[in-house]
């Protein structure tokens, strides 16, 4: 996790929850790198230019996945999906 921290990500999904990578460090978590997923971005949809920052984020999700881009959807009404 030292290392998604240093290449500048701040959060993953581990079980289940979105959890910056710095909480995990701090308490010592001892976390498998098949057990999460990175969260590449956090967008909110009334961004400006939202296309191109959604397509760069895509973009380095399949970069850093290595081929898999997972899209998660929050919204007030809904859960992630």
């Amino acid at each position: 996790m030292l290392a998604l921290r240093q290449q500048g990500f701040s959060r993953i999904i581990y079980q289940g929850q979105v959890t910056k990578i710095k909480d995990l460090l701090k308490n010592e978590t001892k976390v498998s790198n098949s057990n999460i997923q990175v969260v590449i971005d956090r967008i909110i949809i009334n961004d400006t230019d939202i296309e191109a920052r959604i397509a760069d984020s895509v973009q380095t999700a399949f970069f850093e996945g290595n081929g898999e881009c997972n899209i998660l959807i929050q919204s007030k009404k809904l859960p992630f999906l």
